[in-house]
């Protein structure tokens, strides 16, 4: 039976490409783009992916809407996708991410938000948050 499925490999997380040592990481790559391209580039991120989980030759078999589980994929595709993204994102995705997030688009908004580059927080804002919090607090005492 092996004859019959050699050229058949099916890439797997262990076998997805890993980036160069000087490449930018992805989060850098995407704080250069706005929110709209950043999304899409997440979006294709997460088709590729899928369609090399599944065994396509190219992210075309996936749209950005498609429910995940409607179209082959099950729990241990899902960790696999999940793996897969972990290791090109550098992130630590929680095992039922894809239960959470069914489709591509839906997926690559929570990419971008464990990315923290969802709607630019900047340190100044945050400050800014806490000093407007703490005077709250100080005039209801």
């Amino acid at each position: 039976l092996r004859t019959l499925v050699r050229g058949q490999h099916r890439p797997t997380a262990h076998t997805s490409a890993q980036p160069e040592d000087d490449a930018p990481s992805l989060a850098e790559q995407l704080a250069a783009l706005d929110p709209t391209q950043r999304h899409q580039r997440l979006t294709e991120l997460v088709r590729a992916e899928a369609a090399a989980v599944l065994g396509h030759p190219t992210p075309d078999a996936v749209g950005p809407d498609d429910a995940l589980f409607e179209i082959g994929f099950d729990s241990l595709t899902a960790v696999e996708l999940r793996n897969r993204l972990n290791a090109a994102a550098g992130l630590q995705l929680a095992a039922a991410m894809l239960f959470d997030y069914p489709t591509p688009s839906m997926a690559a908004e929570h990419l971008q938000d464990q990315l923290a580059l969802g709607a630019a927080t900047t340190d100044t804002d945050v400050a800014a948050r806490e000093a407007a919090e703490d005077d709250d607090q100080s005039t209801e005492r």
